[in-house]
């Protein structure tokens, strides 16, 4: 499905007071190359209740990536600036987040060179079978979506990393699906394991085998969770997740935290070179409250 082209929307639809303001971002440089932001992202509200944002991170160690993520991210703003509406089937707004970043990836491999980004893109919508809000999450890579209700986090992305089986994990987390058991372990880990041999499998959390700009047609994920007044969807790289754990992001959302809170604690840990978790990265997070 193209991104539809016969919708208008009303110019008032763009006037957003600052009060009313539903989505937020923040973004922080790698203090390894402050002058090259691999990361980029957009937000979008309208007053009618569209409310959109998406992150994108360039394949670090590729000269260019931050050319694909810009790429990327400027396609799909387009896309959902000028055509998206905000009431939509489910099905349409899967179709609608799918067209709209694989009409990215196709423009990045015309660039011509190897140039690859992760996408994670979340809009909310009314569905126009049943009337109820629902977020709309499309990915491609590591980049994470989250949906947190009262406080605790009921739902997040599963990374495009590497699959191994590993044992181990099936004992730690009984209750775990498989699919979930490695990334369970990446990020709720915050201190070496002692003898369990699993530290091996941190180190290699920043791998991952689907993405834009790295095939015709890369696989887009999506899927679609009903929303209520009060819930939070947070889209960020893994520049936040990989530093903070799971019940740290969890905290700062409900003391209230926003995404200044964000980042700056994932910067804190970035520079703790102590601690397991630290990494240096590019650092953004979008916040929307519902």
């Amino acid at each position: 499905m193209k991104p539809r082209r016969d919708i208008h929307q009303s110019k008032l639809d763009w006037l957003v007071s600052p009060e009313q303001v539903a989505v937020s971002s923040s973004t922080i440089a790698c203090e390894h190359h402050p002058e090259r932001n691999e990361d980029s992202s957009f937000t979008l509200q309208r007053t009618n209740g569209l409310l959109v944002g998406a992150v994108f991170d360039g394949l670090g160690g590729h000269e260019g990536s931050e050319q694909a993520s810009r790429t990327a991210n400027a396609l799909v703003q387009d896309a959902y600036t000028t055509h998206a509406p905000y009431r939509l089937s489910r099905r349409e707004a899967e179709e609608f987040a799918r067209a709209a970043l694989l009409d990215a990836n196709a423009e990045i491999n015309r660039s011509g060179r190897y140039i690859a980004t992760t996408a994670v893109l979340a809009s909310v919508h009314e569905d126009t079978d049943t009337i109820d809000r629902y977020v709309n999450i499309a990915w491609a890579g590591d980049s994470r979506a989250y949906v947190f209700r009262d406080g605790q986090l009921v739902y997040r992305t599963l990374d495009d990393g590497i699959a191994i089986y590993v044992p181990e994990l099936g004992e730690l987390y009984p209750e775990v699906p498989y699919e979930y058991q490695l990334q369970t372990y990446l990020e709720t880990v915050h201190e070496p394991i002692d003898d369990s041999g699993l530290d091996r499998l941190f180190m290699h959390r920043n791998v991952i085998e689907n993405c834009l700009g790295a095939g015709e047609r890369p696989t887009i994920h999506t899927t679609q969770l009903s929303v209520a007044p009060g819930d939070t969807v947070l889209v960020c790289s893994d520049g936040v997740h990989d530093n903070l754990t799971n019940d740290e992001i969890q905290t700062i959302i409900r003391n209230g935290g926003g995404v200044e809170e964000l980042t700056a604690a994932a910067l804190a840990r970035s520079r703790d070179s102590d601690h397991m978790r630290a990494k240096p990265d590019d650092i953004t997070a979008v916040l929307m409250s519902v």
